[in-house]
C-alpha cells in the first residue's frame, strides 16, 4: 500500500481526531555537515623513515537543520556550529 492510501486510511480511521483541527500538515526534517577538511594522501619515504609534512587534524564544519512542508511551500532552516541533542531541541522549539 503506497503512502498516500495509509494516510488516507488513518485519516478516515482517526477521522473524531482529525476534525477538532483546522488542518494536517507533514513537514520533512533532515540535518547535513558542511565544511572542508584535509584529504588523507600518502607520502612515500625509505623504508622505516617516518614522512615529514604537514597534517591538519581538525575541521571547520557547521551542521545545517531544515524542515519543509511541500504542500504548502513551508520551509525552515537553522544553522549550528555542532551536533547535539541541545541544539536539536532548540531547532524543534523554533520550528
Amino acid at each position: 500500500m503506497n503512502l498516500s492510501k495509509r494516510l488516507k486510511a488513518l485519516l478516515e480511521r482517526e477521522s473524531e481526531k482529525v476534525k477538532r483541527y483546522e488542518k494536517v500538515s507533514f513537514w520533512c526534517e533532515d540535518e547535513s555537515r558542511f565544511g572542508c577538511h584535509t584529504i588523507a594522501r600518502n607520502k612515500i619515504t625509505l623504508f622505516g623513515v617516518k614522512p615529514i609534512g604537514n597534517f591538519q587534524d581538525n575541521f571547520q564544519c557547521f551542521w545545517l537543520y531544515g524542515a519543509v512542508e511541500p504542500r504548502q511551500s513551508r520551509s525552515f532552516f537553522y544553522e549550528f556550529s555542532h551536533l547535539d541533542g541541545d541544539c536539536f531541541g532548540d531547532y524543534s522549539y523554533f520550528k
